[in-house]
């Protein structure tokens, strides 16, 4: 038997399941990597509706939408894998048979370019896209955040201008949340931090689930020593009490008042873990207690959480790391830093996380061979 008969029998074979089930299984096989997998179940889906006749997939029919749905996402698989002239041949299907959406596919096709490398180009297409199309928020949106990206702040300002009109519009929370964090984004760059907690502020309002990254925003604050806007979000309307207390704390000790900053501290030390199921007070307690000066005590209570929970977080290796290098234990101090930082979900070590190692540590020798695990602009 050919090829070509192997091939063709092979997608005349029945598809097992509906249609909405084998789609889902391709999603599930591309998310786990298996992408030539998910194409092979693609490729037949596709094949199948585009042999019956054009009136039972009419545009809108529920036929339609599953082949419209497996042409996206071989064409995502094909830009995955390095395939882009056959992902551009699909996207520009996709344009085609869905004039509804056009400019969606072709903005996500834009995108795509961007991010394997073609900036200039993709960011000028995606201008051009939003001018042809002024009253399509979403297109201002992508060239925004597409010229944010590549540090072309004049342009983000200008598109997101262009956008504000239309964001009075949005009925949609999560597409009217994107336009406030971009626009925070922006000013925190820009360094305009009153006009970006607005942002901040906004978005929150928009989306509940903004608030899990509200630490991150008062750290973003921190760093850029906004320190009475950083107060001023840590309230207990947002954060747990121990979380405010931690910070005002850090806050105290930078501006000079060490008395209220040991106060704090201890107060969160004696904090009972029972009144807060929510939160973890372990690392809280131990950062405070190598501020004041207790590094031991601050170490063996990681540990002793690390072996009752048989997992070593970011954030106990990073409070490991400094009470061992307040000890002057080298060795430990750099295993665990090289723990913290190698993790994909974590951050680069900033210069606030800085702060504290060259505050607290003493040997200078060691202070300077831990410089590397962090990224600082100086």
């Amino acid at each position: 038997m050919s090829n070509t008969d192997r091939n063709t029998s092979s997608l005349e074979r029945p598809i097992p399941g509906s249609y909405d089930e084998r789609l889902a299984e391709a999603r599930r096989l591309r998310n786990h990597g298996a992408y030539d997998e998910a194409l092979a179940i693609l490729e037949r889906i596709s094949a199948r509706l585009l042999r019956l006749p054009e009136r039972r997939r009419a545009p809108g029919s529920e036929l339609w939408v599953n082949l419209i749905a497996a042409t996206a996402l071989m064409a995502d698989i094909k830009a995955t894998t390095g395939h882009v002239a056959e992902a551009e041949s699909l996207w520009a299907q996709l344009e085609e048979w869905d004039r509804q959406r056009w400019t969606s596919w072709r903005r996500l096709r834009l995108i795509r370019q961007i991010e394997r490398g073609e900036v200039d180009e993709g960011i000028r297409q995606l201008h051009e896209l939003a001018e042809e199309n002024p009253d399509d928020i979403h297109n201002w949106l992508a060239a925004a955040e597409a010229a944010m990206e590549a540090g072309r702040y004049d342009s983000t300002e200008a598109w997101l201008q262009r956008a504000r009109p239309l964001y009075a519009a949005v009925e949609d929370d999560e597409l009217a949340a994107s336009y406030v964090l971009l626009r925070y984004r922006l000013n925190s760059q820009l360094g305009r931090w009153r006009e970006a907690l607005d942002d901040w502020y906004g978005a929150m309002e928009l989306s509940e689930e903004l608030e899990q990254f509200a630490e991150m925003t008062v750290r973003e604050l921190l760093a850029a020593e906004q320190y009475d806007l950083a107060l001023e979000l840590l309230t207990d309307e947002v954060f747990l009490p121990p979380v405010v207390q931690y910070y005002q704390a850090w806050i105290a000790r930078h501006r000079g008042d060490q008395v209220r900053a040991r106060h704090l501290w201890r107060q969160l030390i004696e904090t009972e873990q029972d009144a807060y199921e929510a939160l973890n007070l372990v690392q809280l307690k131990a950062l405070s207690l190598c501020w004041l000066g207790r590094p031991a005590e601050a170490v063996a209570m990681i540990l002793q959480e690390v072996e009752l929970t048989g997992e070593l977080q970011s954030i106990d290796a990073l409070a490991l790391a400094l009470g061992w290098g307040m000890m002057g234990k080298a060795t430990e101090a750099r295993a665990n830093l090289s723990s913290a930082v190698g993790r994909a979900d974590v951050q680069p070590l900033s210069a606030l996380e800085w702060y504290d190692f060259d505050t607290l540590i003493r040997d200078e020798a060691l202070k300077t061979e831990l410089r590397k695990y962090f990224v600082l602009n100086d």
